[in-house]
């Protein structure tokens, strides 16, 4: 694949503490009984409504558990929704880059979210979870970061599945995989396993900015809220603080409202970091996909040097910033919306084009949005006679 543009990821530059393009989806389900009535086994295909899955030979008899997560999926997005699947039977932490490579590959780099749900593995013994998915965690960060370095930008969204209770589960408040997301969340009382398909849709609508926590939103689309060893949501509804603290992403309930909500968008960056949610990751992509295609374009371009320096010309200088400022300000909106509160790039005046063929962009300072999570409130009477 040919590449122009070498995009380095800065962390750490906005001073937190410790205190639909862009939605297109992949989906890995492994299954470890008959599978002579899939047709594509092992092989990414493309697809775009239930029925399109049905036609694999996902059906809800032969593969009740695929067909339930993929049905999830299609309710919230509706038909026509491009997702590409792959189903296979040999799933297992020596094999799942490279299956997640094929996924990719096949997309063309293209997508924006990958799920992996492995129903065939058992919590461990100390009620943690599958000791497999730690590994699918660690192994789903590398292949994100190597992707990165090709300028394809995805997170993974992993099925938590059994555990014993929010005590016994791994915690990742000191992991650094930005690129990866435990979902922890169900909706169904006595499955064993999560609403990763449910997750997986509502991201694929959910615009880049917008949090899935994001109360006025209207509560999620379940009779039955659980986690995903189909326990009902209320049996740890004292524990809600421990679970965000591990950085899973679940549902909970409000007080004061109906319905059933997700309590933050964690993925397992830490919580100093700049990439410490969902969110935060998905605009931040969006943003280096639209600067890797503007200097793409712009590769191979004649430019006028200054005559007495030798160097890049301020003209071009100019140029090249505002154009990319103007390029990312115009895309990174969605029906009305901004994406992002302002962005501004800076290339180095000392570019010596003539000699290194290189145009170094110093900097690209992104301007994100901010999310009120938590309100505090200072109330009391007021006498105006006093």
């Amino acid at each position: 694949m040919l590449q122009s543009v070498n995009i380095n990821i800065l962390d750490n530059q906005t001073g937190r503490t410790n205190a639909t393009t862009d939605g297109l989806t992949g989906f890995i389900l492994q299954h470890n009984g008959d599978v002579s009535s899939v047709a594509s086994l092992n092989v990414p295909t493309q697809v775009f409504s239930i029925d399109d899955v049905e036609n694999l030979g996902i059906t809800s008899d032969a593969f009740p558990d695929h067909h339930k997560q993929l049905d999830d999926f299609y309710a919230e997005t509706g038909d026509g929704t491009e997702l590409w699947l792959l189903i296979t039977n040999d799933l297992d932490t020596n094999n799942v880059d490279d299956k997640l490579k094929t996924l990719l590959d096949k997309a063309k780099g293209k997508l924006n979210h990958v799920g992996l749900m492995d129903g065939t593995l058992s919590k461990q013994a100390n009620g943690n979870i599958a000791a497999e998915y730690l590994e699918y965690a660690t192994k789903m960060q590398q292949v994100a970061e190597l992707y990165a370095d090709k300028n394809q930008y995805f997170i993974g969204f992993i099925d938590a599945g059994d555990f014993d209770d929010p005590t016994t589960i791994e915690s990742f408040e000191t992991q650094t995989k930005k690129y990866v997301v435990f979902v922890l969340s169900g909706n169904e009382l006595g499955y064993k396993g999560s609403n990763l398909g449910q997750t997986l849709g509502i991201y694929a609508t959910l615009p880049v900015q917008t949090s899935i926590a994001r109360v006025d939103r209207g509560g999620i689309n379940i009779t039955n809220a659980t986690f995903s060893n189909g326990v009902a949501i209320e049996e740890y509804a004292s524990m809600y603080a421990l679970l965000q603290t591990k950085r899973y992403l679940f549902i909970g309930q409000y007080g004061n409202l109906d319905g059933y909500y997700y309590a933050n968008d964690l993925n397992l960056a830490q919580n100093s970091s700049d990439f410490s949610s969902i969110a935060r990751v998905r605009k931040f992509n969006k943003v280096l996909r639209i600067l890797d295609a503007y200097f793409t374009n712009e590769s191979h371009k004649e430019l006028l040097v200054d005559t007495e320096t030798g160097l890049l010309d301020i003209t071009e200088i100019t140029r090249l910033q505002s154009g990319a400022e103007n390029v990312v300000s115009l895309l990174m909106q969605q029906t009305g919306n901004t994406q992002i509160s302002g962005i501004e790039v800076e290339l180095d005046e000392e570019n010596n084009v003539l000699a290194t063929d290189t145009i170094v962009i110093r900097a690209v300072k992104v301007t994100g949005l901010a999310y009120g999570k938590s309100f505090e409130i200072y109330a009391g009477f007021n006498n105006p006679a006093a």
